[in-house]
């Protein structure tokens, strides 16, 4: 931030001179930047701040310590103003007119015209807005560790209660538990797995895509084959993480696997694997998890959000807590509101966004429904996304509770994510598949992801549990098989070196006959049948033009196929030339 003489060079003379009769200070109103010079001499002698801070009441004194504790001694125009009301923008003219120095709004402007807050436009995670700050080397003298006054004293009805800092224990000792829950859900990487049985699935099948969206059929038929959480919202978020790894895209309604960077992300290890969907979410703007809230219904406008500012603000705050320890959901919230609440709003806007309760059907506008809106979020943040990832453990009353989660705990992989570790490093495990007597294949879910997507390529997933995947070998996964110009070959190769011991003969007989069959045509269809008792009989019949007409394939001496629908007058000939004939049906 500015020094005071830098912030003082910025003001008209008018302004200057206001400052200067509350210091008492005898100033050049010709020279702006010289009166600028001898207000600042005035105001850095700490004897002359000392005195000026006992001048203040109660409630501004503690408004000013709050401000000079916050990071860089600064604070959002927006969240200042609503817990100290508003400082006016006014040219001198204007000024002088409304004289708003002797009828301040309330505790900020009563600051702002005595010279110990000041208005500058920086940077911020929403981009440019302006800032009230105490000036570095003012804040140095002021005598802030002075307490000994009365905090009892009652502010002003027309703005909000000044916080008041009354000794130097950060609120974060408020949100850490030192109990731990009586329910805990333990994170997993199945969202690994989950992606895994998507891609083999988008492989394996024609995906058409509704308005840009997997039909409702088809996120059934995915769902059933997870491991983690059937849930709708955590397909959704597959989804978007396979688009933003580039694993998959879609062309003309269909979606479909980009080859390359699906083998690339399916060859590396478990943990590679989590450490790249991590920060794949933590860098994407494909989602955005304001418009994933179940109790928020918003509507496209011309407002926005950057969903990176709600992880990075996660990010930042677990970071700033430095504990492993259980942590409040409510706390953590809680401090954000009082540290931090903009921090995905542009300048503190909380009127121009459009969204609606789930419930009510109401919009939900001004700073009051900040509970309803940013804490949904970042509640939905903690509870669904950095869960999926296994970023936390999450705590509940007792372990029946269907409530919410109401406490939290970072996993080895969110301290990574926070910096507070090195991500985990970890070998994948090969076990050998097996094949039971039902020829169904048992693959272990420890074993390589990209493996299992091979394997899903000329096999029908049966079951799937936590540990195993139970594949079967079957007439349409070998159709789909023959599709991906797969050969039996690739297959027994595959299946051997999983193995690790040759395959079991019945299924090498199956996959050889499929092979050979795949080069020829099998028919299996229902005939009508004419046999005779003598082969010279059917000789005669077959001689006779005026029966032969009715007449297929021979079938050997004593048989012929009747032809299609033929049959009741092949009959009738055969019994107008005394022929003994009868048609038997089954």
């Amino acid at each position: 931030m500015q020094n005071l003489l830098d912030s003082l060079k910025n003001y008209d003379t008018h302004l200057l001179t206001i400052i200067a009769n509350r210091w008492d200070a005898d100033i050049d109103e010709h020279d702006p930047i010289l009166a600028a010079e001898q207000l600042a001499a005035v105001m850095l002698d700490p004897v002359r701040a000392a005195a000026e801070w006992e001048r203040l009441k109660d409630n501004e004194r503690g408004a000013l310590q709050m401000l000079i504790a916050s990071p860089s001694s600064k604070m959002t125009m927006a969240q200042f103003s609503r817990l100290h009301g508003e400082i006016r923008t006014m040219g001198p003219d204007k000024r002088k007119r409304e004289k708003p120095h002797l009828k301040p709004l309330g505790v900020a402007e009563v600051l702002y015209y005595r010279g110990f807050v000041h208005v500058t436009i920086a940077e911020s995670k929403t981009g440019p807005q302006p800032f009230v700050f105490v000036p570095t080397d003012l804040a140095k003298v002021l005598p802030t560790r002075q307490i000994g006054y009365d905090l009892s004293e009652e502010a002003p009805l027309d703005f909000p209660d000044d916080p008041l800092l009354a000794d130097d224990e950060p609120m974060m000792a408020e949100v850490v538990l030192y109990e731990e829950p009586l329910g805990i859900q333990k994170p997993d990487t199945s969202i690994v797995d989950d992606l895994t049985t998507v891609l083999a699935y988008v492989q394996t099948h024609t995906v058409l895509l509704e308005d840009g969206y997997l039909s409702t059929d088809t996120r059934a038929e995915i769902m059933r084959q997870f491991i983690g959480p059937a849930d709708e919202r955590r397909l959704a978020f597959i989804m978007f993480l396979a688009a933003e790894l580039q694993l998959l895209n879609s062309q003309d309604g269909l979606l479909h696997t980009i080859r390359a960077n699906v083998k690339s992300w399916l060859e590396n290890t478990r943990t590679s694997q989590m450490k790249r969907l991590i920060q794949s979410w933590h860098n994407t703007v494909l989602y955005n998890e304001l418009w994933q809230v179940p109790t928020l219904i918003p509507e496209l406008g011309k407002w926005s959000n950057d969903p990176r500012l709600i992880r990075q603000t996660l990010q930042e705050l677990i970071q700033y807590m430095a504990t492993d320890g259980w942590v409040s959901i409510d706390g953590i919230l809680a401090e954000l509101k009082a540290s931090e609440p903009d921090f995905q709003r542009p300048g503190g806007d909380y009127d121009s966004w459009y969204i609606r309760d789930a419930a009510t059907n109401q919009y939900l506008k001004g700073f009051e429904s900040w509970d309803a809106v940013e804490g949904a979020v970042l509640r939905f943040t903690l509870t669904s996304p950095m869960f999926w990832l296994a970023l936390v453990e999450l705590g509940y009353p007792d372990d029946e509770s269907t409530n919410q989660a109401y406490a939290f705990r970072l996993s080895a992989f969110g301290r990574a994510w926070v910096g507070r570790a090195a991500w985990p490093e970890r070998p994948d495990s090969q076990q050998p598949i097996q094949i039971n007597e039902q020829q169904h294949i048992i693959f272990p879910r420890a074993n390589s992801r990209y493996d299992r997507f091979q394997l899903s390529r000329f096999a029908s997933l049966v079951h799937s549990d936590k540990d195993t995947y139970i594949y079967a070998i079957t007439s349409e996964s070998l159709k789909s098989a023959a599709e991906q110009g797969i050969e039996a070959s690739h297959i027994q190769a595959f299946l051997q070196r999983t193995l690790g011991q040759p395959i079991p003969t019945e299924l090498e007989k199956t996959l050889s006959m499929w092979q050979v069959g795949a080069s020829s045509s099998i028919v299996i269809e229902s005939l009508l049948v004419l046999q005779t008792d003598l082969p010279d009989t059917l000789a005669l019949l077959w001689e006779t033009p005026e029966l032969r007409r009715f007449l297929g394939r021979r079938l050997g001496p004593q048989a012929v196929v009747v032809r299609q629908n033929h049959a009741q007058a092949l009959l009738e000939e055969l019994q107008k030339r005394g022929l003994n004939a009868e048609l038997i049906q089954h």
